[in-house]
C-alpha cells in the first residue's frame, strides 16, 4: 500500500510541474552561439533544440522585470553592429595608436587605426589618400608651399621658400629627418589625381565642366586670380587652395611658384621617370596632344586622366626638354593659363635658383 501511494503522489507531482511548465518554443540561438558571435563575428542560424523563456515572456519582446533572452540578446546586437561601418572605412581614416572595435567578420575584434601619425617636424601637413593605380600608399604632403623658417616649414605666413635649387631643396626636406623627402613624380600625380575628381575644386562644381581652379596665376577670371608676387597667409582669395578627398586643403598647389619634385633620374633629374621618353621639344603643347598618350605617356605619369582637357579646363599646359633638366609643376603667379594644378615645364636646369621656383616636402 506504501508503494501504491508513493506511486501515486509521485504522479501528481509530475503532472503538476508538467501543468506548471512554461511553453517550449522550439528554435532559438544557444548560449555558444552569442558567445562566438560577441567575441569572433561568428554568424548563427536558429537551430531545432527548444528554448524555454521565462515566465510571462513574449518572443520578440522584452521578458518578466526588463530581462532579455539569449534570441533578444544576438538579434539586438546583431542589428547593431550591422550599421558600423567596415575596417577598410574606419582603419585608414584612424592613426595608428587608436583603438576600434571592428564587427566586420575579415577583422572582427578590437583594430588599431593604420594612418601614421602626422609629422612631427616642418610644421602644418596634411594627409593625402594612397593611389593603387600609381603605387602610392597613403602619405603626407605639406600644406603650404615650403617656408624658409629654420630650414623647410609649412605655414600660412611668410613667402614661399624660393632662390633654392633642387639639390638644396632635397636636402633641406631630408633635414627635417628619416622618411622626410622631396616630393615625387607619383606623389604629385597622386595628389593631381585625387583633386581632379573633388567637384568643390572645379567652377561651377561639375567634375570636367567650366574648369579647375588655377590660384594666383596673374588673370583675374572664374579659375584664377591676379595676386601678390608670390602671396601667402589664409586671407585672401579661396581659389588659392583646393581640397582633397578626405576634405584636407592644400594651399597654392597651382600658380604662386613653381615647385620642384624629385624625378627619379640622376640626382633628381627627370631621366626616364615613370618609364617614359619625356619630349624633348621645346614649347608649351596641351594635354590633349596625342603624342603624350603613348604607353606608358607623359600624360598618365604626370598629366589629367581626360585625355580632352586642356588649358581651358583649368589643366595647365606641358613644356617638353632636356632629361638633364628637372621636374617643376603648378605654375607661378605670372604663367595665366600655362598655370593650372597639372600644369609641367621641363626647361629648368636642376641647378637653377629664382624666384620662381619653390619646393613642397612629403612624408
Amino acid at each position: 500500500m506504501k508503494q501504491l501511494l508513493f506511486v501515486v503522489a509521485g504522479l501528481v507531482f509530475l503532472i503538476g510541474v508538467s501543468n506548471s511548465a512554461p511553453a517550449q518554443t522550439p528554435g532559438g540561438y544557444t548560449l555558444e552561439q552569442v558567445y562566438y558571435y560577441l567575441t569572433e563575428g561568428t554568424g548563427a542560424t536558429w537551430g531545432e533544440h527548444s528554448l524555454e523563456p521565462l515566465p510571462g515572456a513574449v518572443p520578440g519582446q522584452d521578458s518578466e522585470g526588463f530581462r532579455k533572452s539569449l534570441d533578444d540578446i544576438y538579434t539586438d546586437l546583431k542589428i547593431l553592429f550591422d550599421q558600423c561601418s567596415t575596417y577598410d572605412q574606419i582603419a585608414p581614416n584612424l592613426e595608428e595608436g587608436y583603438y576600434f572595435f571592428c564587427t566586420d567578420t575579415n577583422y572582427w575584434g578590437l583594430r588599431e587605426g593604420t594612418i601614421e601619425p602626422p609629422p612631427s617636424q616642418g610644421g602644418e601637413w596634411v594627409l593625402v589618400p594612397g593611389d593603387a593605380g600609381i603605387g602610392t600608399d597613403d602619405f603626407y604632403v605639406m600644406k603650404y608651399e615650403a617656408k624658409n623658417v629654420s630650414g623647410a616649414y609649412s605655414q600660412a605666413d611668410t613667402a614661399p621658400y624660393v632662390n633654392i635649387n633642387l639639390a638644396n631643396s632635397k636636402a633641406a626636406c631630408e633635414a627635417l629627418g628619416a622618411g622626410y623627402h622631396l616630393m615625387t613624380v607619383n606623389e604629385a600625380q597622386t595628389i593631381n589625381r585625387n583633386l581632379e575628381q573633388v567637384e568643390s575644386n572645379w567652377y561651377g562644381e561639375v567634375v570636367g565642366t567650366n574648369g579647375l581652379f588655377r590660384g594666383n596665376c596673374g588673370r583675374a577670371d572664374n579659375l584664377g586670380y591676379n595676386g601678390s608676387d608670390p602671396e601667402y597667409g589664409t586671407g585672401r582669395d579661396s581659389k588659392a587652395k583646393l581640397t582633397l578627398s578626405n576634405s584636407n586643403e592644400i594651399w597654392d598647389w597651382s600658380g604662386n611658384v613653381w615647385e620642384w619634385i624629385d624625378g627619379g633620374g640622376s640626382n633628381g633629374t627627370i631621366g626616364t621617370s615613370g618609364g617614359v621618353t619625356w619630349r624633348s621639344a621645346s614649347g608649351w603643347i596641351e594635354w590633349d596632344n596625342a603624342d603624350l598618350d603613348g604607353s606608358p605617356g607623359e600624360r598618365s605619369v604626370l598629366g589629367p586622366s581626360d585625355s580632352s582637357w586642356t588649358s581651358t579646363q583649368g589643366m595647365g599646359q606641358y613644356f617638353g626638354d632636356a632629361s638633364t633638366n628637372a621636374f617643376v609643376r603648378g605654375g607661378n603667379w605670372r604663367d595665366e593659363g600655362f598655370d593650372g594644378v597639372f600644369a609641367l615645364n621641363l626647361d629648368f636646369a636642376p641647378t637653377y635658383t629664382g624666384t620662381y621656383v619653390g619646393f613642397r616636402c612629403c612624408k
